[in-house]
């Protein structure tokens, strides 16, 4: 395999070493999430072959209405309205990266030379693309070996980047132009040349999924087959978060997609919380023609626009790291598990098929129309209808970021909040303002997805010639004080939201970006503070802080210096006493403290288990004196006698009157056992 890494990586051009350009990339267009349309712009009739969609084939009054071929970027394409960065067939928007990073026009070819044509840009979704030639026999890899070969490309930086991996499954799958006939090649292949059949993505459990670019099926397989990878780089699309429940529904907010919690047939009951509602009833299955005519005909939410999923669509839903079903439970509840939880798509595959996805295998195969599946219902996002006049656009708002805020649109319509998303007219120019969140806590620090954006960067001004996504970051620092030592004390701020005492919850606070903040430690009763250290310095009690990121502070607390005594050591003459004969002891007394003192008096029992109040005298004492800290003193204690044998406990009490303040009390007192014959 080793030699086969190599002919990977020079993407079959013969005589060509390996030759790495370190340039500056250019910065990647496109919103995480987003998805391209499937390529279909034909429609399904009631007598074959397939033919442009019309109101006669595809209206809501017709056998197989709102088919997949009747909305999307591909319609609006053809209708000659869809302004693209790049070029693509229908709508696609690609363009072409040279080995140096730089961007190339649609003419350019592959080749090993700085300006030659090496990845490929998606302009939808902002993912970058390596580009090779296919090599039979060179080309090929286990999953294993592809998972570990992205180092060696990463290491040579192609195109100018460090971040190259293996795609996951929905990011490949979302390349694939899903013509209207089963026997076409389904990729662009003026910006996908020489694809072969199929192609590892990343691993999902201990699922290990492929993506066919000759037959547009994904399909899982044993990870020591040999197929083809196709890299990537850029942000991984978020399966799981960004949605935002409507009870009933729920809109993935990087596409605008609102999706039905409940399959056809089912119906929708509220818990207390997200993740808590059910769907009740058995489901249904049905045909293709019935699954398009549900989508017609339902008013769920009072929506009149619901529509069977294409096939992208529902590839978005897929959750590959969620055991059993695969798709997130807290949104969608109760999937039908027949038929493998085969749902079907509005995407055609050639006359009398379309694509069926499978959610509990993950797989995506065609199927007959007479075939019985699941349906899931979806509305928005495809906003370009070629049977309407008037092409409204769908305007989504994704809000992302460590702080909290809102943003509304003018014209009205938008208010996230919980209104994340609304459909504008064509070429209306919509201003989103964001406000962060009222606490003080939160600014905005990005937006992406604007046409232009002022200055002070609160608002955002979108021109709505297409479905868009706009995403507001807010930003909030946190800062954590970490308390050390074994001294007691507390920590407080200016401005206030530090409070760290003896519970840790007051310990972190929240600040906007910039906000200066001064800690104040104060030391408790028998406590000194000994320093910062971390994100401040030095022993003062104030540290004044600029929250420019997440910042962590240490402060140290030490118990006040004091003495300690401790007895240390305890020797018996004779070594076992007689009963009612005298016996002496040997007791050693150490200050392990941090301060010089007075060691009081040590008070011994011949015969004494139970603790001492201080006070107490004992069958013999002495007065210890003075002791150093670390220094140590031995007192001989006679005429100690017991009267019976047997397993004794011999009490000895240091500084038993109490007398010297020290850093622990409870050592002072001990118990051994001893025998006595």
């Amino acid at each position: 395999m080793r030699s086969n890494y190599l002919n990977y990586f020079v993407t079959g051009f013969s005589a060509v070493g390996l030759i790495v350009f370190f340039t500056t990339p250019n910065v990647a267009t496109g919103t995480p999430g987003a998805l391209n349309d499937t390529g279909q712009t034909l429609c399904a009739n009631e007598s074959y072959p397939l033919t442009t969609c019309t109101q006669a084939n595809t209206g809501d009054n017709t056998l197989y209405p709102r088919q997949d071929g009747r909305y999307g970027r591909d319609v609006q394409a053809a209708a000659g309205t869809l302004t693209k960065i790049g070029a693509g067939a229908v709508g696609f928007d690609f363009t072409k990266i040279a080995n140096d990073g730089s961007e190339l026009p649609a003419t350019a070819t592959l080749g090993p030379n700085p300006t030659d044509w090496a990845c490929t840009r998606d302009n939808v979704t902002g993912l970058t693309w390596e580009i090779k030639k296919f090599r039979i026999g060179a080309s090929t890899m286990t999953w294993s070996d592809a998972d570990n070969f992205v180092i060696f490309i990463n290491t040579n930086k192609l195109c100018g980047f460090l971040d190259w991996r293996l795609p996951e499954v929905q990011e490949l799958s979302n390349i694939i132009y899903v013509s209207s006939d089963w026997y076409t090649v389904a990729i662009d292949s003026s910006y996908f040349p020489d694809m072969h059949d199929p192609y590892w993505t990343n691993k999902n459990l201990h699922i290990f999924p492929t993506v066919s670019f000759l037959t547009g099926i994904v399909n899982n397989n044993n990870s020591n087959d040999y197929f083809p990878v196709q890299y990537v780089r850029g942000e991984r699309p978020a399966i799981n978060s960004s949605y935002i429940d409507h009870i009933g529904t729920v809109t993935y907010q990087p596409n605008g997609l609102m999706w039905a919690k409940c399959s056809v047939g089912q119906t929708y009951r509220m818990g207390s919380t997200i993740g808590e509602g059910s769907c009740t009833g058995t489901g249904s299955y049905m045909d293709w023609a019935s699954a398009l005519q549900a989508a017609r005909s339902s008013r769920m939410d009072g929506f009149n626009d619901w529509r069977l999923p294409n096939r992208k669509e529902l590839e978005s839903i897929v959750d590959r790291d969620i055991d059993g079903v695969l798709i997130h439970p807290a949104y969608f509840h109760q999937t039908l598990k027949d038929n493998d939880a085969g749902y079907w798509t509005s995407t055609l595959h050639g006359d009398g098929k379309a694509w069926v996805v499978y959610f509990l295998v993950g797989t995506v195969f065609p199927a007959s129309f007479i075939e019985n599946y699941a349906v899931r219902l979806v509305r928005n996002g495809s906003s370009f209808d070629a049977l309407v006049g008037n092409h409204p656009f769908f305007l989504a708002v994704n809000k992302t970021g460590s702080g909290s805020g809102g943003v509304i649109s003018n014209p009205a319509g938008i208010g996230c909040g919980d209104d994340c998303s609304e459909k504008f007219n064509k070429n209306t120019t919509v201003t989103l303002t964001a406000f962060p969140s009222e606490d003080g806590k939160s600014e905005l620090t990005r937006w992406v997805g604007c046409n232009s954006n002022n200055e002070s960067g609160t608002t955002c001004t979108v021109i709505m010639n297409t479905a868009k996504t706009v995403t507001a970051t807010f930003t909030s620092n946190t800062l954590i004080v970490v308390k050390e030592g074994i001294g007691k004390g507390r920590v407080y701020s200016t401005p206030a939201g530090i409070n760290c005492g003896s519970s840790w919850l007051d310990c972190n606070a929240a600040y906007k970006p910039g906000t200066k903040v001064t800690l104040k430690a104060i030391a408790g009763r028998d406590g000194v503070f000994a320093g910062w250290s971390g994100g401040c310095s030095g022993t003062a009690v104030t540290c004044v802080v600029t929250m420019s990121d997440n910042m962590t502070v240490h402060s140290t607390f030490e118990k006040k210096p004091r003495p300690d005594f401790a007895v240390t050591g305890l020797l018996f003459t004779p070594a076992i006493p007689v009963a009612n004969s005298p016996f002496s002891v040997a007791v050693t007394v150490k200050n392990q403290g941090t301060k010089d003192g007075e060691g009081g008096y040590l008070d011994v029992w011949a015969n004494q288990s139970t603790w001492q109040k201080c006070g107490a005298e004992g069958n013999a004492w002495v007065v210890i004196g003075p002791l150093a800290v670390g220094e140590s003193k031995t007192f001989t204690l006679g005429d100690l006698r017991v009267r019976t044998v047997g397993s004794k406990n011999f009490g000895i009490f240091v500084d038993s009157w109490c007398e010297t303040n020290e850093l622990e009390e409870e050592n002072n007192q001990v118990a051994p056992i001893y025998t006595v014959n």
